[in-house]
């Protein structure tokens, strides 16, 4: 429609509208009279064509009521449109509007903006006006930044706690928009927040059929987190942000839980305790270190909170932490540092960092490798922002320092059995001591989990139980527990239990055993087990990681997975184990070496090896077949076909493999390490052997570096020179990624010399083509390509199609480096069949994009374009967004060198997007980009 302000002008023919759509969308620029030709008539204009456009103008001005609009500029016509007269760039103008108010914590403003954006359309944009293809292509570009200002409206709407109102409009928009994820997100979100989980996980059961009946994928991983936390009942669901309409601070993101919006501060904090209760004295200190809270720029608010095992510092800090996590907008950030892990292996600072950097969106080619500049980075990470930071269970003052923010607008919790005196003298920190609950507040956590009616049916009884658990909260909940769930015994009854027990571990017991008190409660329920509960119990103790899945489990005890799930049940609701996410589970680091302890009483040594055997070596064939789906192509260790109590699956898609890895990377660096204590020598090195595809797609050098010195130890032990001179190529491929170049050229060389005298010419080729990488990086490009040629001839004679992909791809970038773009074209055109041959999407993807870049130097932008969407298309369907915000850059080039500086701004702004979201400094570059275009 169009109007002069006052009413509507009629346009009647059709040809009309089109040309005024046509001159419309490309506003206050001139079309070319060939454009307006196309668009009119299509490929067979008439011959008349110039004159009858000359006619048509004519007449559009004069419905117009001026000459003044449509101007006559070579080679065709320009329309002038003043500010804020088209509706779809007041549209535009409006949703950033939107965003920028969003971005300032101010929601209900950006909720009624997106409002106003969205009443400007009537119907889809360009509506029947033919088959004109450039105004098919706006159409759709318009289209989808309508749904996704109504995502946006959507994220808005359940900030602001109307989700009630919006389950029936998502319905209509599922049901129209079958494969936008966000819809069903905000759908089960709405859903859940309303009081029905049950039909918020029937969206996702129905989605997970629609995706893979349609396109045979399964949701993403939005969706996927979010049935999760359904699952879990995380509170976080249920706590829209309600911000003031005068703006303030950033809003928390807690409709990122329903997958609307691309970015949220991050929310980390475990689930509260149920029922708590007590600790009213220390809450009211921990309130009033609040007001000091960015009083002080330069200095940081600590609470360090000490006591024994089991007195409930975790669930005091998460407990508090959940009460004023409003009031730090940026996010929360927890972490266990393992400090009193059985293991004894704390979690090093380097990899908590790593882990810390990596959750605040730097990108893992930009963390440093040194522990110094990671810490410098963090606290520059935080400058400016409001965070609350949870460091539980620290083992010293010194794994703290390196992880403390540097702005005085955060709040940091250490938890610790240690009083951590150092941190108090060199950081000010307040020391909060948490001792054992007072009488009265032991009672009342009876009272919380048995119902006062039994408390008071038998008050001396209760006061007994309560005096044998000596006021030990994790003690008594574990009493209060196996009361509830045996109602038909009597308080006095359990108390006799108690005490006989308590007895004769006392004997036991070391004068100095802080556990002692919490010790008779655990025996007391693991007596209390069915036989093979307690099995499961017992073994679990065994596991080196810190928590673990439930096919690990199934593996660890042999049995089947339904079994398992039925067992780990009965663990969980007498609170032994805990269900920290949808089929994982943890043990209390006390309960940890409780159950150790009656694995090694119970349990005959040849039955704990084997359990722990299967459980390593159900990491090791798993990982094998995720690495398979990484990188398929690539030379493997033959591996002993698996036990058939290992019961493994096949793994799901790349980005489910990669996911994998992520929840279980901490488990596997445990297990290496634990199979080189004990010297299971070929699980010791096999196992960083198959995750090295994960490590290097990923950048996870720190465990890339640990794992294989590890396994690098065991190979030399079992005197393997195969396995040795493999790790050394791949230590050298880590010693280049994180710029440590002489370290990396000693491995390298070392890995040559090796697979030569032992005549492995594969692993010899491996390490010069990685070699060959580091040669590039330093600009000696004369060693790069010989040391490619070198590697390209051995996998010639053994016929290997990947590592000879990876070769021409290596020489098609260094000869893109130095100009050579002929060369590069061919070898990045061989390698490209090749990965294709071998099904790898990772090399494939890189190769796209790299023939983008040499096609763009060589100036056949139709090429580059070509491969550029290609590209493109690969990243996407990875969930490489790093690879699909270059692609989108050299995209934007591409529409820049053909004068479309609209199409070019426009890609530049999604990939600046990417780059920004991920913390990646190619965003200056695009800024700058964008500032000369």
């Amino acid at each position: 429609m169009a109007s002069d302000g006052e009413q509507a002008i009629e346009l009647t023919p059709l040809k009309w509208r089109v040309l005024l759509a046509i001159l419309l969308r490309q506003a206050n620029k001139p079309v070319s009279n060939s454009s307006l030709v196309d668009a009119l008539w299509g490929e067979r204009p008439p011959r008349s064509a110039l004159a009858n456009l000359r006619m048509y103008v004519h007449l559009l001005r004069q419905a117009l009521g001026t000459d003044d609009r449509i101007a006559r500029i070579a080679p065709g016509y320009a329309l002038t449109v003043n500010p804020g007269e088209l509706d779809a760039h007041r549209f535009v103008d409006l949703v950033e509007q939107a965003r920028k108010s969003t971005e300032s914590a101010d929601v209900l403003t950006a909720n009624t903006t997106l409002r106003e954006a969205l009443g400007l359309w009537r119907g889809s944009a360009y509506e029947g006006l033919g088959e004109c293809a450039p105004l098919r292509e706006e159409a759709v570009r318009l289209d989808e930044l309508r749904l996704a200002a109504i995502e946006e409206r959507i994220s808005t709407d359940l900030d602001l706690g109307r989700h009630d109102e919006l389950v029936p409009e998502l319905r209509v928009l599922t049901a129209e928009h079958p494969f936008r994820e966000q819809f069903r997100a905000g759908l089960m979100l709405a859903l859940c927040r309303s009081g029905r989980q049950a039909d918020a996980l029937q969206v996702y059961r129905d989605t997970r059929q629609v995706l893979d009946e349609e396109l045979g994928i399964e949701p993403g991983p939005r969706l996927r987190h979010l049935e999760q936390a359904i699952l879990a009942n995380d509170p976080s669901l249920y706590a829209p942000v309600r911000a003031a309409a005068t703006g303030g601070l950033p809003v928390p993101g807690s409709s990122a839980a329903g997958g609307v919006r691309a970015w949220s501060a991050p929310q980390h904090l475990p689930l509260d305790v149920s029922g708590f209760s007590g600790r009213a004295d220390e809450l009211a200190r921990l309130g009033g270190l609040l007001p000091e809270v960015g009083t002080h720029p330069g200095t940081v608010v600590i609470a360090s909170m000490s006591g024994m095992a089991g007195v409930g510092k975790t669930a005091l800090a998460v407990h508090w932490a959940y009460r004023i996590r409003e009031q730090f907008p940026d996010g929360a950030l927890f972490v266990d540092l393992r400090g009193y892990d059985p293991s004894g292996v704390p979690a090093p600072p380097d990899e908590v960092l790593d882990g810390f950097l990596r959750t605040l969106q730097v990108p893992p080619e930009s963390i440093p490798s040194r522990l110094e500049d990671r810490a410098a980075m963090f606290r520059s990470q935080l400058d400016r922002r409001r965070m609350l930071i949870v460091l539980d269970n620290a083992a010293s003052s010194a794994q703290v320092r390196w992880l403390l923010p540097g702005s005085g607008d955060c709040l940091v919790v250490v938890t610790s059995r240690s009083s951590l005196s150092g941190l108090v003298a060199s950081t000010g920190a307040y020391r909060l001591p948490i001792d054992l609950l007072s009488s009265a507040e032991a009672m009342d956590l009876l009272r919380e989990v048995l119902g006062s009616a039994r408390i008071d049916a038998e008050p001396e009884a209760a006061e007994e139980l309560r005096r044998l658990c000596t006021n030990l909260p994790l003690a008594l909940r574990l009493a209060a527990e196996r009361a509830a769930v045996h109602a038909h015994l009597t308080l006095a009854d359990l108390t006799r239990e108690l005490a006989d027990e308590r007895d004769r571990l006392d004997l036991l017991a070391a004068p100095d055993d802080e556990s002692t008190a919490v010790r008779a409660a655990f025996s007391w329920s693991y007596r209390a087990l069915p036989a093979d509960a307690a099995r499961v119990f017992r073994l679990l103790g065994l596991h080196p990681g810190p928590d673990i899945c439930l096919s690990a489990v199934a593996a660890l005890t042999g049995l089947e997975r339904q079994q398992v799930r039925g067992l780990l049940d009965t663990l969980t609701d007498v609170h032994l184990v805990q269900e920290t996410a949808r089929e994982r589970y943890q043990l209390h680091d006390l309960l940890r070496v409780y159950a150790r302890d009656v694995a090694h009483a119970d349990e005959p040594a040849a039955e704990r090896d084997a359990a722990v055997r299967r459980v390593l070596e159900w990491y090791l064939y798993t990982t094998d077949l995720v690495d398979r789906v990484i990188m398929p192509g690539r030379q493997r260790v033959p591996l002993d076909p698996p036990r058939p109590e290992l019961r493994l699956s096949e793994p799901g898609s790349l980005a489910d493999s990669l996911e994998w890895c992520e929840a279980e990377r901490i488990n596997m660096v445990a297990a290496i390490r634990h199979a080189a204590q004990i010297g299971w020598h070929d699980i010791a090195w096999k196992l960083p052997y198959t995750l090295w595809s994960y490590f290097n797609v990923r950048s996870r050098w720190t465990d890339w570096i640990t794992t294989h010195d590890l396994g690098l130890a065991a190979a030399r032990q079992a005197d393997d020179a195969f396995a040795e001179c493999h790790l050394l190529a791949s230590l050298g491929n880590a010693y280049r990624d994180v710029h440590r170049v002489d370290e990396a050229f000693d491995r390298f060389e070392k890995a040559i010399t090796i697979a030569r005298r032992i005549g492995e010419r594969w692993i010899e080729a491996g390490a010069r083509t990685l070699r060959s990488v580091a040669h590039r990086n330093l600009g000696q490009f004369g060693m790069a390509i010989d040391d490619c040629r070198a590697a390209q001839e051995i996998y010639d004679s053994i016929d290997d199609r990947w590592g000879e992909a990876w070769v021409l791809y290596q020489l098609g970038e260094i000869f893109e480096k130095i100009r050579r773009y002929d060369e590069a074209v061919e070898h990045c055109t061989r390698a490209l069949a090749l990965f294709e041959s071998v099904g790898d999407h990772w090399g494939r993807g890189r190769t796209l994009w790299m023939l983008g870049q040499t096609y763009h130097g060589l100036g056949r932008l139709d090429e580059s374009a070509d491969y550029s969407h290609r590209a493109l298309v690969t990243a996407r369907e990875m969930g490489n967004r790093n690879g699909e915000a270059f692609a989108l850059f050299i995209l934007g080039e591409l529409k820049d060198d053909t004068g479309d500086r609209e199409s070019a701004r426009r890609l530049w702004e999604q990939a600046l997007a990417l780059f920004e979201e991920l913390g990646n400094p190619q965003a200056a570059k695009v800024r700058a980009r964008m500032a000369g275009a």
